[in-house]
């Protein structure tokens, strides 16, 4: 496979860019002059591109600069940035695709972890992805509590981990990890 050219990089950037605004892959490909499936075949070749370590440490330090908690994100390029990948990341973009966001920011990812609502193993959402049992939510939760998005995020994030160290049935797992508290 030859590398893209200047010119197909330009056009793999604008069709990023239609469906954040909202375009549908049949109005991309009408607009581009190329059929349906060469945009979802790039998109999919675009999206599935993981970050260099250089670009996932730039990346994450522009998000702590910004202290911005509603920052739009790429979700799979936040998840690329603190390394969680493969079967889990798959199943955390499909959730944010399927209620039609392309572009995510850490209060809507704390939601999917720790909503602001009763914490049940029923009401958190991360818990009823595909391929996320309780290990694996733990091992997310240790993932997000290590991470340094800035001082918004952090505070928002402890106030979050301690309603749910509150939550009766989460404790015995999370007793005496020292990411927690």
């Amino acid at each position: 496979m030859t590398e893209p050219t200047n010119k197909e990089n330009a056009r793999n950037a604008e069709i990023l860019k239609l469906i954040e605004n909202g375009m549908t892959y049949r109005d991309i490909a009408a607009v581009l002059g190329i059929s349906r499936s060469r945009v979802c075949m790039i998109v999919k070749r675009e999206l599935g591109k993981e970050l260099s370590p250089s670009e996932a440490k730039a990346f994450l330090v522009n998000i702590k600069q910004s202290d911005n908690l509603d920052l739009e994100i790429p979700p799979k390029k936040l998840l690329d940035a603190i390394g969680i990948g493969g079967m889990v990341a798959n199943s955390i973009n499909d959730y944010f695709r399927n209620k039609g966001y392309t572009s995510i920011t850490l209060r809507q990812l704390m939601d999917l972890l720790i909503p602001n609502t009763a914490l049940t193993k029923n009401t958190i959402p991360a818990l009823k992805l595909n391929r996320v049992g309780l290990k694996t939510y733990i091992a997310l939760l240790m993932r997000f509590s290590s991470a340094d998005f800035g001082d918004a995020f952090k505070t928002e994030w402890s106030k979050r981990k301690k309603r749910l160290a509150d939550a009766d049935w989460i404790m015995p797992h999370i007793k005496g990890q020292w990411w927690f508290f």
